[in-house]
């Protein structure tokens, strides 16, 4: 009982951590405040937690290591297991599908990990609202929001977890390390950041902003998409920007 107590107790902080923080600021939240709005003692939060910043830590390592695992169970999913059924191949600058079933298997598949990535980063969008605005103003978040670029990168289990880890059958070309960063990660959390915002200024309700969202990137993604290949990089558009 008293271990379940402890852990409510964390919890309270926790949650009156993001409370504050979303609202005020990080800076500008002490260590009071949050003991005050999770009706605990200012030293039970030091039991648990080193210092304020130890708590914002806990925040976006939680939020990071969800994210990231959702990446590595759609790389199982999807990618891995084309791969090991022969229907995919991996080339330096697309993937590969051998018949269309492959191409909607792995559409299915990707429209379900997006759909799964968002509803999480919405349900904790005051995270989200934190985290960017930490990571504009401190060296240490700024660099956690670069490293979630690599999703999935550090699983050692994934056949192409390892291409990646390794580069000898896969690298990203330039145009994809932007494009995932600033056309996939960056849009996710501003959409999450803005979308309480977005409801109360648009005429979508959250049903339809949330659709439109997806659908958007779905669209964006669909530009990738040759034939049966999707494309990590294309040489005409290179030459015709180059011209």
């Amino acid at each position: 009982m008293k271990n379940k107590d402890n852990h409510k107790a964390k919890d309270r902080i926790i949650n009156a951590a993001t409370k504050l923080f979303s609202r005020k600021g990080f800076s500008a939240t002490s260590v009071n405040e949050i003991a005050k709005e999770a009706k605990v003692t200012k030293a039970l939060i030091y039991y648990y937690f080193k210092s304020k910043k130890d708590v914002l830590d806990c925040l976006v390592s939680s939020l990071s290591k969800n994210i990231n695992s959702a990446a590595i169970d759609f790389i199982h999913a999807s990618i891995d297991g084309l791969i090991k059924e022969g229907r995919l191949d991996v080339l330096p600058d697309r993937l590969r599908f051998t018949d269309d079933e492959a191409v909607d298997c792995f559409s299915r598949k990707a429209g379900k990990y997006y759909r799964q990535v968002l509803d999480y980063v919405l349900e904790n969008r005051r995270i989200i609202r934190i985290f960017l605005l930490e990571s504009l103003s401190s060296g240490r978040y700024h660099r956690e929001m670069l490293r979630l670029m690599n999703f999935g990168h550090e699983d050692s289990e994934s056949l192409v977890g390892k291409n990646f880890a390794n580069g000898k059958d896969f690298n990203y070309s330039d145009e994809m390390t932007i494009f995932k960063f600033f056309f996939s990660t960056v849009p996710l959390f501003t959409f999450a950041a803005y979308y309480d915002d977005l409801e109360k200024i648009s005429a979508l309700n959250a049903k339809k902003l949330r659709h439109a969202f997806l659908n958007s990137l779905q669209m964006l993604t669909a530009s990738l998409v040759c034939g049966r290949d999707i494309l990590l990089q294309n040489k005409q558009l290179q030459k015709n920007i180059i011209m």
